[in-house]
């Protein structure tokens, strides 16, 4: 019996998306405002612009365990935990009303979630596609 790919798998995919999109912007949207909130919080530009630096710092220390979640649980609990990690970041990150370090905690624990979401991809197109038709697709484009 031949396995069946069912669209469900697309709605999944798009999902995964939307969550990289909200890790990509909590990890680069502060560079692009670095100089009302240095005049907000009355800080340097220079530490403004290495709050994205904390995406790469936290990175090598969480990779390990991001990675022991996604392939000793599973891939659904290594997404979630990635994508509710990064919406907490970001929620704390939303209030900025009190103080300069509330942004620097949610840029810390967004960062935390990023991992999780950096390093599912191969292991989505593994786990939700057919090797087969991903191997008819490269064969059909180099036959060209």
């Amino acid at each position: 019996m031949p396995f069946k790919q069912y669209p469900y798998r697309y709605f999944i995919l798009f999902m995964f998306f939307l969550a990289s999109l909200a890790s990509g912007l909590c990890w680069t949207i502060v560079s692009g405002i670095s100089v009302p909130l240095g005049n907000a919080y009355d800080v340097s530009q220079t530490v403004i612009s290495l709050l994205p630096m904390s995406f790469y710092i936290t990175f090598i220390f969480v990779n390990f365990l991001a990675n022991w979640v996604i392939d000793c649980k599973s891939l659904k609990v290594g997404l979630i935990l990635g994508s509710v990690i990064t919406a907490v970041g970001a929620g704390i990150r939303c209030l900025v009303n009190f103080g300069f370090w509330t942004l620097i905690l949610g840029q810390f624990i967004s960062s935390v979630g990023q991992p999780f979401l950096l390093n599912a991809p191969a292991k989505i197109t593994v786990r939700w596609f057919l090797v087969k038709d991903v191997y008819k697709h490269i064969f059909r484009e180099l036959s060209l």
